[in-house]
């Protein structure tokens, strides 16, 4: 799959990359900056410092029930992510090589109140290896995100979204525990994705991703 897409849309994935690299020399993707209609986009900060990432294609998740996101920067950063959720980051100092569900996560959606469920996060380190995350997640009333910024191609508020919240626990004394996440879900009809997010997927790294649309394609929100 992923030789069929690089040999499909290495020129618009490149053209892309070139986009990315002026935004990186401006460090503010908010700009008027010409994107592809083409391309899909994310809105990264990293420990608060904004890039673009695009998407370069989808990949089968591990368990064949579900599919990954894969992204790249200009920096040569790789990025996946899975039904919003980062499951792992590559290419930086410190990396989250990967996430693996124990249970499943529970679905987006109104109806979601709270629920728990378990993963593994491998981040490479021997001493904290295997150890099992019980993740709680919650809905939220509407919170302050720290890097939510404005996209007026993009036709849905923050107002618009639904909140939820997920916290994280372990028993093993070494394992890093992350600090709580934020995830904005815009729910449309037959439509439902997570719009907005802010995770520490690492030690070292705290991210928020946005869907930063190309074009005003965005669906208004179901009554």
């Amino acid at each position: 799959m992923l030789l069929g897409c690089l040999s499909a849309c290495s020129s618009g994935l490149n053209a892309g990359l070139q986009t990315f690299t002026l935004l990186n020399r401006w460090q503010d993707p908010v700009r008027d900056v010409p994107l592809s209609a083409a391309l899909q986009y994310l809105r990264v900060t990293t420990n608060g410092r904004p890039a673009l990432f695009v998407l370069g294609y989808e990949d089968p998740a591990w368990d064949a029930t579900g599919v990954e996101q894969v992204w790249y920067s200009s920096a040569g950063e790789v990025l996946r992510t899975r039904e919003g959720r980062i499951t792992s980051v590559l290419g930086v100092p410190a990396e989250l090589k990967g996430l693996r569900w124990l249970s499943m996560p529970p679905g987006w959606s109104h109806r979601l109140v709270a629920a728990t469920y378990a993963q593994v996060r491998h981040l490479g380190e021997p001493d904290s290896f295997g150890a099992v995350e019980t993740v709680t997640v919650s809905r939220v009333a509407h919170p302050q995100p720290t890097q939510f910024a404005i996209n007026p191609r993009a036709s849905y508020r923050q107002s618009d979204l639904v909140w939820f919240e997920t916290r994280y626990a372990t028993t093993h004394p070494a394992a890093f525990v992350p600090q709580p996440s934020l995830f904005g879900v815009y729910m449309g009809q037959g439509d439902v994705r997570v719009v907005y997010t802010e995770q520490c997927p690492t030690r070292r790294y705290c991210m928020t991703l946005q869907e930063w649309p190309s074009s005003a394609d965005v669906k208004a929100p179901a009554p």
